[in-house]
């Protein structure tokens, strides 16, 4: 797979790429396995619109929490209930 960070093309040859979670993986993974991972971090929101969107909807939702912004954005939209299913799928409390 084509780092973010390189510029190159994500081209999906491998039914794994297409799973968005492997994909938050992959950056995430980026950013901490980097020398400077404030810096990454930054670079990744300066070069992808999508990263840049979902920094915003966090900050707008949760304050910079992500949970919180993801149960405030679902109450808001009111699909509470699916979002708290969605929390508990994924192990998160």
């Amino acid at each position: 797979m084509a780092s973010i960070l390189s510029g190159n093309q994500y081209q999906q040859t491998n039914p794994q790429e297409n799973n968005p979670i492997a994909g938050i993986n992959n950056i995430i993974n980026q950013i901490l396995n980097s020398v400077n991972p404030q810096n990454t971090f930054q670079q990744i929101l300066q070069q992808s619109s999508d990263a840049k969107n979902a920094m915003q909807l966090i900050n707008q939702y949760g304050n910079g929490d992500p949970k919180q912004a993801f149960i405030n954005y679902m109450n808001s939209t009111g699909k509470q209930n699916l979002g708290k299913e969605i929390l508990q799928r994924f192990g998160i409390n």
